[in-house]
């Protein structure tokens, strides 16, 4: 299959090389992530001729951007500085994998340091670590109290998405942007396309029985003023087999109690019925939307997209593979889904919508 150049757009060090690479592309795939861990950009080139062992060598860490491009419909992946070229030879041709990430993840930022954070908001901490690094804040962060939390030996990224996850955000940089998503507002959004079962071209979804809980304890002694903390918060889950969850972990007082109790429950109970499903490519298929799955019996519902990667070969064309987790209780998302199919667009390749990654 030729891979067109009107379906994609490279930037490499401010030069669009779309043209001039066109001959030589065998893939591109985009990696696009809710939090945690930095996009990924990755081309596979084929290098028959040698040009890309010689002249057109990839400098390491020079700047590389793409889009994918369908009909009117246009994903920015993002700006991305190149990690690691991989060469390859043997009796099917020379290759080059060109591996990239985000380029905001920066070594400064990626550099493990240590130090103490008193008497600050989690907005607070969240700044003085932007401000590092000069990025600018995305979301809203609650103005949590916070007497104490010491960085031991981390780097900025695992410290912050430490502290996103123990109170129930998702955290991420993206194009210059620390970005703080509250993942019961994430799971609330309006799902944005409906993927029913004769879309898929590969489907696999867990429903677990394992790990389902009810309630989750948070209980601390906290040395400094002696009390005890405690919150007990109560989950939705109606199954049969959840159980309690008891959380041991630092909680100064009864609103950060309630807050790691909240997230422990979600980030538990939400990954019942998780799994992977591959579709034809659609730019709108992007990480922390929401979709509605339709015609898989029980297992139709509303889902998030928490990881999804675009593809672009010549082998396949253009797809879209997705990780998924179901959001809401059973009996809630039957509700949800006899409303959302009166008003939940179907997934459309001509539908008219650009859609830009933060």
């Amino acid at each position: 299959m030729e891979l067109l150049p009107h379906t994609y757009r490279i930037i490499y060090n401010n030069q669009d090389i779309t043209n001039d690479v066109t001959d030589h592309l065998v893939s591109l795939s985009y990696t696009d992530k809710v939090s945690d861990e930095a996009d990924e950009l990755e081309l596979v080139l084929e290098d028959t001729d040698g040009m890309w062992q010689n002249a057109w060598y990839p400098e390491k860490l020079a700047k590389i951007t793409a889009e994918i491009i369908l009909i009117d419909q246009v994903l920015k992946c993002g700006d991305f500085c190149i990690d690691e070229p991989e060469f390859s030879f043997g009796s099917g041709g020379d290759q080059i994998t060109i591996r990239a990430v985000s380029s905001f993840f920066t070594t400064k930022l990626r550099t493990k340091r240590s130090s103490a954070h008193e008497n600050k908001t989690l907005a607070e901490i969240a700044r003085t670590v932007a401000a590092r690094h000069n990025l600018k804040i995305l979301g809203k962060i609650p103005d949590l109290s916070i007497g104490r939390v010491t960085q031991r030996d981390k780097n900025d990224l695992a410290f912050l998405q430490g502290l996103a996850i123990k109170y129930g955000y998702a955290f991420s940089v993206k194009g210059g942007v620390m970005v703080f998503t509250d993942l019961e507002t994430l799971e609330q959004s309006n799902a944005i396309a409906s993927i029913d079962k004769s879309d898929l071209i590969e489907c696999s979804i867990t429903d677990k029985s394992s790990e389902i809980y009810k309630n989750a304890n948070v209980k601390f002694h906290n040395p400094e003023n002696k009390e005890l903390v405690e919150y007990n918060g109560e989950s939705d889950s109606d199954s049969e087999n959840a159980d309690s969850l008891e959380i041991r972990e630092r909680a100064e007082n009864r609103e950060q109690a309630e807050r790691i109790a909240k997230a422990k429950l979600r980030l538990k109970n939400t990954i019942q019925q998780s799994g992977s499903m591959t579709v034809q490519g659609n730019p709108l298929l992007i990480s922390g939307v929401n979709f509605e799955l339709t015609g898989c019996g029980r297992l139709s519902g509303i889902y998030q997209i928490t990881k999804s990667v675009h593809t672009i070969s010549r082998d396949d064309g253009y797809k879209t593979q997705l990780e998924i987790k179901r959001i809401g209780k059973v009996d809630e998302i039957k509700y949800i889904s006899s409303k959302a199919s009166k008003s939940t667009p179907k997934i459309n390749t001509s539908t008219k919508s650009v859609r830009q990654k933060v």
